[in-house]
């Protein structure tokens, strides 16, 4: 159905999309109850959205690409959702939902509990946001496409988050939850024991970084999409390194995996397509799928294992499952004694050339 500046539904129900790239305020008409994903996919320079009391339900992706948009207005009557300082929250205010994409900071109001997944997708132009003392629930990667913000800060009074400096932390200062993405690097506190899941996730400035001997375990996602990391060191008190962890760290050129380190998630180093050197040691046990890049600049792996555990699945491709690491480019560096094992091993013995060290 053709309407003025949107397209319809047959029946009126469903918001298919938004006409007009040009206005700054976008009605949708009363009576409509959903709001499909994309709607407003073209309308660039839109800066309001008002939404009626028949909406029931909105779409994950509804307001995708609205880079402009700084306010939703929601009809007072609708009995599902609702509006403050121009984000959308639920009807009784216990969820956020959406942050409107252009708008620059957002302080959520008390009585929040959580924040939906997409809540904070696209939001560019955001430069800080302040939570309240109910918030019980920061999922980790929420903030993966804020890529201005500079500041997290936290009501004193939240029983289950803090902040300081700008940094998102659990209430005791073990964990760092979040590190803003526009953020410069200092230093993490000695008191960490985790680095929390997706917590410096695109943070695309950040060069090399060192973690204290306090850390235990660097969550999944923790360092993903960090394209400039050059250089980190891993200290011996970590044992855990989750899934994704390194992740697309495009610049990292060798990474030296301490004593320490018994397990190691899937794809936690896949994407580090620079990587050249790799150091595994003896006491690690468990490496998930796909953990290695299958990067052509691989030339080293160092091995500290006396007999040949079969790790090949950590080297397989993921990308593209018709490309396999080309292991007679590499080097395989074994302990002193075990070289004629890692020689009889089926996968081992696909390497360049085996070196006892």
């Amino acid at each position: 159905m053709e309407h003025e500046d949107c397209i319809l539904s047959e029946d009126g129900m469903t918001f298919i999309r938004c006409k007009s790239s040009q206005n700054r305020i976008a009605v949708i008409p009363d009576g409509v109850t959903l709001i499909m994903d994309n709607a407003f996919n073209s309308c660039i320079d839109l800066t309001e959205i008002m939404i009626p009391y028949s909406v029931i339900e909105i779409s994950d992706e509804a307001f995708a690409r609205c880079t402009s948009c700084e306010e939703f207005v929601v009809d007072d009557n609708n009995l599902i959702y609702c509006s403050k300082d121009g984000a959308l929250y639920s009807k009784y205010m216990s969820r956020l939902i959406a942050v409107p994409k252009g708008k620059k900071s957002i302080d959520i109001p008390n009585g929040v509990t959580k924040i939906e997944e997409r809540a904070f997708k696209q939001c560019s132009n955001l430069l800080s946001i302040k939570f309240p003392s109910s918030m019980t629930e920061i999922g980790g990667g929420i903030f993966k496409e804020c890529t201005g913000l500079k500041e997290i800060v936290v009501d004193s009074n939240n029983p289950n988050y803090c902040s300081k400096d700008g940094v998102l932390y659990s209430k005791d200062m073990k964990a760092l939850i979040a590190w803003p993405q526009c953020k410069d690097m200092t230093k993490i506190p000695s008191n960490i024991t985790k680095i929390g899941d997706c917590a410096f996730q695109n943070c695309t400035n950040l060069t090399s970084i060192v973690i204290p001997k306090s850390v235990t375990e660097i969550g999944w996602g923790a360092f993903c999409g960090c394209t400039s990391l050059t250089s980190i060191e891993i200290p011996n008190s970590v044992t855990k390194i989750g899934r994704w962890a390194f992740d697309g760290c495009t610049s990292l050129t060798s990474i030296e995996i301490p004593d320490s380190v018994t397990v190691i998630g899937g794809y936690a180093f896949a994407g580090c397509s620079s990587l050249t050197w790799i150091e595994i040691p003896s006491i690690l046990t468990a490496i998930g799928g796909y953990a290695f890049p299958s990067s052509f600049s691989l030339r080293e792996i160092h091995l500290k294992h006396t007999s040949p555990v079969d790790f090949s699945i950590a080297f397989e491709h993921f990308y593209n499952s018709d490309i396999d690491l080309d292991l007679s480019k590499i080097t395989l560096y074994v302990p002193k004694g075990s070289g004629e094992a890692y020689r009889d091993h089926k996968f081992y013995k696909r390497f360049k050339e085996i070196i006892e060290e």
